[in-house]
């Protein structure tokens, strides 16, 4: 997909508490209510009578004209809008969006409504979908607006997700996290075993996982058992000093068919033949940790302090 450019860009609520949002996404409308407001209006952009029903209505409803212009302009914007400009939703925890095409308000049996140019998306411009849970405040506290449509302030914000350009600050922290990861590997590397041993360990408990065995036992092939307390899956993991690839492999080969969910090959120094090696047994649920990867647990875990006191 092209990078997506527009003019405006706008949150609308597909009906009251989204009634409208399992029917229309994957079609082509975007409808809205003000079912007050006469369709002839709108289409002729009789706006100074439109304003005035607006307001009676408020005064009808509320006994004042509060909201009311607030009411009105959402609505001129919605039918004033272009092809240029964006419009997003939020619907089962993924943010939509989409452009409406030039044509004219139109009114069904359900509602006014206007068509859409393409489809709703829930994707970037890369294919990645867009969950709520990945996107930032800015955008997402857009979902908790109590009226049908507002114009977006932060469309500088939304134009970056959606074309799947990073955030500058996030780029610096990445740039950041990418030196403390290599200074981290040093570190590890300069660990007695005995040490590494126990690192290891601190690992995987601090994901939750209750070690059944014996630290330093003298387990045939396996180091480490460990139990996840929920499901009661039982996850193998070998530690080893220094290997290299034909004797990662054998060990594998040998391991496989073992009661586990999963096993872990977690590598002290491992041999420069593994430093580009494609694991080929993740078909066997038997994962191989080390350098950088290995170094991103200890730093996302919060070991660093940890590591620090052992290297002191």
């Amino acid at each position: 997909m092209q990078k997506i450019n527009f003019e405006e860009a706008f949150y609308l609520k597909l009906g009251e508490g989204g009634k409208w949002e399992d029917e229309l996404i994957g079609g082509n409308k975007a409808r809205i209510g003000w079912s007050n407001i006469d369709i002839i209006d709108i289409q002729n952009g009789d706006w100074s009578k439109i304003k005035t029903d607006i307001e009676n209505e408020q005064v009808r409803k509320l006994g004042k004209k509060t909201g009311a212009t607030q009411d009105f302009n959402a609505l001129k914007s919605f039918c004033n809008s272009t092809d240029e400009d964006i419009f997003i939703t939020f619907h089962k925890g993924k943010l939509f969006w989409w452009f409406l095409d030039n044509s004219k308000i139109q009114k069904d049996g359900e509602s006014k409504y206007r068509t859409i140019k393409d489809k709703f998306y829930c994707c970037d411009i890369n294919g990645k979908t867009m969950e709520m849970c990945n996107i930032t405040g800015e955008i997402t506290k857009l979902q908790a607006y109590p009226a049908t449509l507002c114009k977006i302030e932060h469309k500088d914000t939304l134009k970056r997700i959606i074309n799947a350009e990073k955030n500058a600050i996030i780029e610096e922290i990445e740039k950041i996290e990418s030196d403390l990861n290599k200074y981290v590997q040093q570190a590890v590397s300069a660990l007695n075993w005995r040490d590494f041993e126990i690192l290891t360990d601190v690992i995987f408990q601090q994901t939750g996982w209750h070690r059944i065995s014996e630290l330093g036992g003298q387990m045939k092939n396996i180091d480490l058992i460990y139990e996840e307390p929920i499901t009661r899956n039982k996850y193998f993991v070998q530690v080893k000093a220094s290997i290299d690839k034909s004797a990662y492999e054998k060990c594998a080969k040998e391991l496989i068919g073992y009661d586990y969910s999963k096993l872990f090959f977690v590598v002290y120094k491992p041999h420069k033949d593994l430093d580009d090696y494609k694991n080929k047994f993740e078909g066997n649920n038997i994962e191989l940790i080390k350098d950088e990867a290995l170094a991103k647990l200890i730093i996302d875990l919060g070991l660093l302090n940890w590591l620090k006191q052992k290297c002191q």
